[in-house]
């Protein structure tokens, strides 16, 4: 991974003198050899990246990286969180990155998403729901405002399945807008599911006013049959009062 890195890095940067899209991470590389530091802190945590926190104790700076590695992950995200986990981990991923920094990612591809995709009831209806596949990765990303590098093409050795291209990104060395709090990143990642859940209120409120539409349908149908019943009872009785009347009057007359 770190020869990966570099070797990004120096693509990045080349024409530019010496720095390259790497900047920081090269030069961690060579500390390590001795370049500019005898030694190199490395912290290992297990944690979800998409829902860990941007500052930390005890500076509560934000937290920013020279590199930012996404191999054979992106398919998982997307099983567990679909299209909108895929768009926030993206951002993320931005976000926090320096200017200068690398994100280098292998998505996995769609057929390897269709194998896979019966593990589960919930996995199986997340994947049917899918629109944003990964062939759509790269329009995203550069979208959201990172720099295309590289497309390392795959091995033609080793397993089959995990033959595939590594697209390489470059964070603008510019400096962007502030960054945005953890709450404006959730409010822009949750406008999705709040107009779907708008959408549903809307239906739910829309079924009892036809279920009462149909009840009131119901009742007036029932006080059109009563009026009917009591209009042909009405002209029955009438009839029978018209017979017995003439009735009457013939035996007078006899």
């Amino acid at each position: 991974d770190e020869a990966l890195v570099e070797a990004a890095s120096w693509e990045a940067g080349q024409g530019s003198g010496g720095g390259g899209g790497g900047g920081a991470a090269t030069s961690a590389a060579s500390g390590r050899r001795g370049g500019r530091g005898s030694q190199c802190d490395v912290e290992f945590r297990a944690e979800d990246f998409i829902a860990s926190p941007l500052r930390r104790p005890p500076s509560n700076e934000p937290e920013l990286f020279d590199a930012i590695l996404c191999l054979s992950v992106t398919k998982w995200v997307h099983f567990t969180r679909g299209d909108s986990g895929i768009r926030k981990l993206f951002r993320r991923v931005l976000k926090r990155l320096r200017p200068g920094g690398v994100f280098v990612l292998e998505p996995q591809e769609w057929s390897s998403y269709k194998k896979k995709r019966h593990l589960t009831p919930e996995i199986r209806q997340t994947v049917a729901g899918i629109e944003m596949k990964p062939s759509a990765f790269d329009d995203y990303l550069v979208g959201l405002g990172f720099e295309k590098v590289a497309t390392i093409a795959p091995p033609s050795e080793g397993p089959q399945g995990f033959r595939r291209s590594i697209l390489v990104y470059r964070k603008p060395r510019a400096e962007g807008p502030p960054e945005e709090e953890e709450g404006e990143e959730e409010a822009a990642d949750g406008k999705i599911s709040k107009k779907r859940k708008k959408q549903k209120k809307a239906e739910i409120e829309e079924e009892p006013a036809e279920e009462e539409e149909e009840e009131e349908e119901a009742e007036e149908r029932a006080r059109r049959k009563a009026a009917k019943r009591r209009h042909r009872a009405a002209e029955a009785a009438a009839g029978e009062e018209a017979e017995a009347g003439e009735a009457a009057a013939g035996g007078e007359e006899e």
